[in-house]
C-alpha cells in the first residue's frame, strides 16, 4: 500500500527538480575542475569563507564526527568554486545590466544551486535565456518562478514576451492577462498587449492598452513614449506634445522622445520652444533620425531662415533618401530663396518617390501635389497650378492646404464668390491655420474689404508670431503699398 509522503519530502523533491531543470537550462559544469580554474579568477564571485567555519557539534558519536568532517570539506570545497547566494545575485546582475547575458545565466544559476526557492533568480534566468534566444528555456525558468511564487508579475509578464517569441500568442495574451488581474499597478503587460494590437494595426486598441498602461502606473515612460509617437502619427499634436513632454521631464534620457516633441511643437506652430528642443534632439540622435534634422528645418523655414533650413534639410536626406517629405521641404526653401531651378528639381524628386511608393499616406502624397501647385501659382502658370491643387484634394479630401491653393487661384481669376467656398471648407478643416487666414486676407483685400483683410492677417499672426508673410501683407496693407500674393 503506498504511503503518503510528508509535504517535507515533497518539498525537498521539488528543489531537486528545480535544481536539475535549472543546470540543464544554462548547460553549467558545476562540478567540473576545469571550469574553477578558468573563471574563478575572472568573472565568479570571492568564495564566502564563513561557509567552512561550521559550528561544532559535541557530544556525538566517532561515526557522525566523520560523516560530519566530509560534510565540511564538501561544503568548503563547493563554497572555493561557486561563492555564495548574495554574492552571485549581485554578479548576476551587474552582468545583466552589461549585456553579458551568458556570464549573468551562469551567475543566476549559481544563486539557485544555494538556494532552489529564489523566484527571483529564477526570473532573472529566464531573462538572461531569452535574451540568448533561447525562448523555450527561458519559457521554463519563469514558470519555476511561478511555481514558486504564483502571481509574480514580473514573471507572468516575461513569460508572455518568450511565449510570443516563441510563437505561443494566444499562451502571450493569457500570461499578459493574468499579470494585468494579479498586478494592477504594472503598465508593462498593458504596454505588451498594446504592441500586440499595433502588430495586428488596430491603432486604436493599441492606444486604450498603453492608456490603461499609464493609469496602471503614472511613471511608466514608455507607454508615454509610444503613446505620443502614435498620436503625431495621427496629427494629434497637442495631445502627443503632452505625452512626449511627460516622459522627458520623467526620464530625460528618454532620447528618441526630443525629436518626437520637437516635431510635435512645430506643427503646432510653437518653434521658440521646439528650436531647443531639437537641438538637444540633434546632439542626441542625429546621426541616425533624418526627421529629427527635418523638423528642425522646418522651424527655421518658419522663421523665415530659409538658408539653414536648406542645410537641415540636406542632412535629412542624407540620411534617409527615401522620403518625399524632405524633398518637398527643401524645394518649399529653395523657392524662397528664389532658385526656381533647384526648387522643381527637388519637387520633380518627391513626386518621383512618391508615386513609386504605394504604402505612402495620402497626406504625404498630397502635399506634394499642393508645393507643385504653388510652384506653378508662381510663376503664372495657373491652370497647371489648378490641375496640381485638384490632385492634392483627390488624393486626400481633408487636406487642407488642397483647397487653399484652389481658392487661391480663384481669387487670382477674380471669382470671389468661389474662393470663398473653398476658404471656408478649408478653415473647418483647419481652424487654426496661419496660411488659411493669410490666403483669406488676400480675397477679402481683392474684394476690397482692407479692415476686414487686416483682421485675417492679425489672426494668422496671433496663430504664429513669426508667420512673415501674414506680416508682410498686413505691413503693406498699413503704408498703403500694394498687396500681392508673393
Amino acid at each position: 500500500m503506498p504511503v503518503a509522503r510528508s509535504n517535507e519530502s515533497r518539498s525537498r523533491d521539488l528543489r531537486s527538480q528545480r535544481w536539475t531543470l535549472a543546470t540543464t537550462l544554462s548547460t553549467l559544469a558545476l562540478i567540473l575542475p576545469q571550469v574553477q580554474a578558468v573563471r574563478a579568477e575572472t568573472r565568479w564571485a570571492e568564495p564566502d569563507r564563513s561557509m567552512v567555519e561550521l559550528a561544532q557539534v559535541s557530544e556525538i558519536s566517532q561515526t557522525s564526527q566523520v560523516a560530519q568532517t566530509s560534510q565540511v570539506a564538501q561544503t568548503s570545497q563547493i563554497a572555493q568554486i561557486y561563492g555564495n547566494a548574495p554574492a552571485a545575485y549581485r554578479q548576476g546582475v551587474d552582468l545583466f545590466s552589461i549585456g553579458d547575458y551568458s556570464g549573468a545565466a551562469d551567475a543566476f544559476t549559481r544563486v539557485l544551486y544555494f538556494d532552489p526557492s529564489d523566484y527571483e533568480a529564477y526570473n532573472y534566468l529566464g531573462r538572461s535565456l531569452y535574451q540568448q534566444g533561447e525562448f523555450g528555456s527561458a519559457i521554463t525558468a519563469y514558470r519555476l518562478a511561478l511555481d514558486i511564487r504564483p502571481g509574480y508579475g514580473d514573471a507572468l509578464n516575461n513569460l508572455g514576451v518568450a511565449l510570443r517569441a516563441n510563437g505561443q500568442l494566444d499562451a502571450a495574451i493569457a500570461a499578459y492577462e493574468e499579470a494585468i488581474a494579479t498586478n494592477p499597478r504594472l503598465g508593462t503587460p498593458h504596454y505588451n498587449l498594446a504592441m500586440l494590437a499595433e502588430s495586428r494595426d488596430d491603432v486604436s486598441e493599441a492606444k486604450q492598452y498603453l492608456r490603461d498602461a499609464i493609469a496602471a502606473d503614472r511613471r511608466f515612460v514608455p507607454a508615454y513614449r509610444r503613446l505620443g509617437a502614435i498620436e503625431l502619427a495621427d496629427q494629434n499634436y497637442r495631445e502627443a506634445a503632452n505625452l512626449l513632454s511627460t516622459a522627458i521631464d520623467l526620464d530625460s534620457s528618454a532620447d528618441d522622445a526630443y525629436g518626437d516633441l520637437g516635431l510635435a511643437l512645430v506643427r503646432l506652430n510653437r518653434y521658440d520652444e521646439a528650436m531647443p528642443v531639437l537641438l538637444q534632439a540633434i546632439e542626441r540622435t542625429g546621426d541616425r533620425r533624418g526627421d529629427v534634422h527635418y523638423a528642425y528645418g522646418l522651424a527655421l523655414a518658419a522663421t523665415n531662415d530659409a538658408e539653414s533650413a536648406i542645410l537641415s534639410y540636406e542632412q535629412a536626406i542624407a540620411l534617409d533618401a527615401s522620403d518625399p517629405t524632405y524633398f518637398v521641404a527643401i524645394g518649399d526653401a529653395y523657392r524662397e530663396t528664389g532658385d526656381a531651378a533647384a526648387a522643381q528639381q527637388a519637387y520633380g524628386s518627391a513626386l518621383r518617390l512618391a508615386e513609386s511608393d504605394p504604402t505612402i499616406p495620402v497626406y504625404d502624397l498630397a502635399r506634394v501635389y499642393f508645393s507643385i501647385g504653388d510652384f506653378y501659382a508662381d510663376d503664372g502658370a495657373i491652370a497647371n497650378a489648378i490641375n496640381a491643387y485638384q490632385k492634392a484634394i483627390d488624393f486626400a479630401p481633408n487636406f487642407p492646404l488642397g483647397y487653399v491653393g484652389m481658392a487661391d487661384m480663384f481669387v487670382e481669376m477674380g471669382e470671389y464668390r468661389n474662393a470663398n467656398d473653398y476658404y471656408t471648407l478649408a478653415i473647418e478643416l483647419d481652424p487654426e491655420s496661419p496660411l488659411i487666414y493669410t490666403r483669406l486676407g488676400l480675397l477679402l483685400y481683392a474684394q476690397g474689404e482692407t479692415e476686414l483683410a487686416m483682421d485675417a492677417w492679425r489672426t494668422a499672426i496671433e496663430l504664429d508670431p513669426n508667420y512673415g508673410e501674414a506680416y508682410a501683407h498686413l505691413g503693406n496693407a498699413l503704408a498703403g503699398r500694394p498687396v500681392r500674393r508673393r
